[in-house]
């Protein structure tokens, strides 16, 4: 009979470890950044997300030429990291084959309005939302997301980082 007891608590104190673990890792699912962070750090998470060799919509009078699309977002750390390295391509580039897509999901204006304003004259900047006509085309659901489009709108490269796009020449 003591078996069955000692059994029964341990199950008991088992389930409600489990129930502990549980509601810790919802919490911190729910932290602002965390799960945009989680899915930047480990790839590409939508299969809808454009590839090299999907075409996307035409960005006549955005781009000349191959150009680069960045979506970023300001409460994104790995976003942050990344943004000196868009701002450096930006200015090798020019202003008409940079789009810098700032994603504001109910951010902090200051913060939208600061990321906006440190690409001032560099690029073309659009503010977007998770979900609308421009992260849709893209596919776009963890951030950051970077784009490199021929002239064509066929992406050439994609990823979360500007590992693999080639430096632009520098611009006069």
């Amino acid at each position: 009979m003591g078996f069955l007891i000692a059994g029964l608590v341990l199950v008991g104190l088992l389930s409600l470890l489990n129930l502990l673990l549980i509601l810790a890792m919802a919490r911190r699912l729910r932290t602002p950044g965390v799960l945009t962070t989680a899915r930047a750090a480990t790839g590409p998470v939508d299969r809808q997300q454009r590839r090299p060799g999907d075409r996307v919509a035409s960005f006549s009078g955005r781009f000349d030429g191959t150009g680069l699309v960045a979506f970023l977002s300001p409460s994104c750390p790995p976003c942050q990291e990344l943004l000196p390295e868009v701002l450096a391509y930006a200015r090798a580039a020019g202003p008409r084959r940079v789009l810098t897509v700032v994603v504001d999901d109910d951010e902090d204006p200051v913060k939208v309005a600061e990321e906006v304003a440190a690409f001032d004259g560099l690029a073309h900047v659009v503010v977007a939302r998770t979900g609308d006509e421009l992260t849709g085309t893209f596919g776009v659901d963890a951030y950051p997301a970077v784009f490199l489009i021929a002239a064509d709108g066929t992406v050439v490269m994609s990823g979360h980082d500007l590992a693999g796009v080639p430096r632009p020449a520098r611009v006069a």
